[in-house]
């Protein structure tokens, strides 16, 4: 996406052309791995990156200074963003040093992000960042045998890379 200047109210979407698609009765299983550099982490400025359009999906998202992995379902009939773990809250490794990697990741740098998620309605959806070519979880989210519905309506979603100035 480049850098981008985001004037006061502006929103700018990336999108891919095709979508990944599920075959009707088909369990899936998908990995996506993507590349961002949110540059710095801005007050008033959202930057999200991940697999997920208007209504459901899984990504990253920086707000100010705080970066969460998001997972957004419209399976109420209405688009939410159901879990929203802060780095803080990771449950894997938070990448601040502390964690099992001993790895700090600068996120004013490019990073390479990875999430691979089971989608037959219900199922893992883990978080991670590759660091020296290793693959390294940060997080994971549990759907099967928790919730009384599929945590997403669909998992035919497009890439997206999306920023926007709140103030």
């Amino acid at each position: 996406m480049g850098r981008v200047l985001v004037k006061e109210l502006d929103k700018i979407i990336q999108n891919d052309i095709i979508s990944a698609r599920k075959l009707t009765g088909h369990a899936i299983a998908q990995l996506i791995i993507l590349t961002f550099d949110f540059d710095s982490l801005d007050t008033g400025v959202t930057k999200e990156v991940g697999y997920f359009d208007d209504n459901n999906g899984v990504f990253i998202r920086g707000v100010g200074s705080t970066l969460s992995f998001v997972m957004r379902s419209n399976t109420t009939g209405s688009p939410v963003d159901t879990m929203e773990v802060a780095q803080s809250s990771w449950n894997v490794d938070k990448f601040d040093g502390t964690g099992v990697s001993g790895v700090t990741l600068d996120f004013t740098k490019t990073q390479l992000f990875f999430m691979d998620l089971e989608w037959l309605g219900v199922g893992r959806v883990r978080y991670g960042f590759y660091h020296n070519g290793l693959p390294l979880y940060a997080h994971y989210m549990q759907h099967s045998n928790i919730f009384s519905s599929v945590y997403m309506s669909t998992p035919n979603l497009p890439v997206r890379y999306s920023i926007e100035n709140d103030g």
